[in-house]
């Protein structure tokens, strides 16, 4: 038996796939993918029409196309043949009507009913009589569920639909946040904390000493040695924070792609994501602060105008879905640097 034929398709400007035969004939059904979208499969080195390798397809109408060709794709066909006319008459097309390129800001709203989705993202404050952040919880499932789409390339925006698995990837995600980042800051904090209470019990026995005039020397010591630890405390959970967020990162991109909440517990196959893309992941990384900061900025600018706490919604709304953006991208290229 043959080796399945696996599917890749040019999206925005990316490359999105493998996908199986049966995937990509979901997608077609379900209109998220379309037979006039360049594509190629495992074998192929150059691009064609999906049409003209999709088995017992015939040519679709030529409207606009839904990706933009890499322009090898046109040159790469026989001169004279159909299949070398049609890719030139669909290359003409995109270049008279090119398709609109992406960005973290803008991305959502290339879908047409992207208030439909977007409003979940404007409950992220929304105060609930029970001691769950839910609002919050439906923004990170609401990043995952977007960041999985764009790494699939298929389909834009979370449908509300799927709202419950949303709230349960969000519940995930802060469940093992815990372990990754904020356990180890409470260590780090719980040990210089307790390095305080050992002085003050050394500094009555040392007082002791004092006035039974036994001198004890060894109290000065362990006050330098508490004054060295408060002052590398900070430097110490800032080089945490620099190795383990990371880490958590690598593993929500291979929960972004697996769905299964034990990726998180896999922790060599996370260190093993973000070591062989550890540039992508920095460049994720300082795209993120980017947006952080830029929030940040917005909201002290916001908050003295007395309309800040209206605002601030929808600011924060586009951080969420900023993010959701490099996650995605970040993930597709983990993806195809699997494959």
């Amino acid at each position: 038996m043959g080796i399945p034929l696996t599917y890749f398709l040019w999206r925005h400007g990316q490359v999105y796939g493998p996908y199986s035969g049966q995937e990509l004939n979901s997608f077609l059904a379900q209109g998220r993918a379309q037979l006039s979208d360049m594509a190629r499969t495992q074998g192929m080195s150059q691009w064609a029409p999906l049409f003209t390798i999709w088995p017992g397809a015939s040519a679709p109408t030529l409207g606009v196309a839904s990706a933009q060709a890499p322009e090898a794709a046109v040159g790469a066909y026989p001169a004279g043949s159909n299949t070398a006319a049609l890719a030139t008459q669909q290359q003409a097309i995109i270049d008279v009507q090119p398709s609109p390129r992406s960005n973290p800001v803008s991305w959502p709203f290339l879908e047409k009913n992207w208030f439909s989705s977007l409003w979940m993202l404007l409950l992220w404050w929304f105060p609930l009589p029970v001691p769950v952040p839910v609002g919050i919880l439906l923004g990170v499932g609401w990043m995952i569920d977007a960041a999985r789409r764009r790494s699939t390339g298929m389909g834009l925006l979370p449908e509300s639909r799927y709202i419950g698995r949303m709230l349960l990837d969000g519940f995930f995600v802060a469940l093992f946040l815990v372990p990754y980042i904020l356990l180890p800051l409470l260590l780090i904090n719980l040990v210089t904390s307790f390095g305080l209470w050992t002085v003050f019990y050394d500094a009555v026995l040392w007082l002791t000493h004092y006035l039974r005039n036994e001198p004890n020397f060894e109290f000065w010591a362990k006050v330098y040695g508490q004054f060295l630890l408060s002052v590398w405390g900070p430097v110490i959970q800032a080089l945490c924070v620099a190795i383990v967020t990371p880490l958590f990162i690598a593993a929500m991109v291979r929960f972004t792609s697996t769905r299964k909440a034990r990726s998180f517990l896999n922790v060599p196959a996370n260190l093993y994501v973000l070591l062989r893309n550890l540039w992508g992941f920095v460049k994720f990384g300082l795209m993120s602060a980017i947006v952080v900061f830029a929030l940040m900025l917005i909201s002290g600018l916001l908050l003295p105008t007395g309309v800040g706490d209206i605002f601030i919604i929808p600011v924060v709304a586009a951080g969420i879905w900023s993010i959701s953006y490099l996650l995605g991208n970040r993930s597709a290229q983990v993806s195809r640097s699997r494959s």
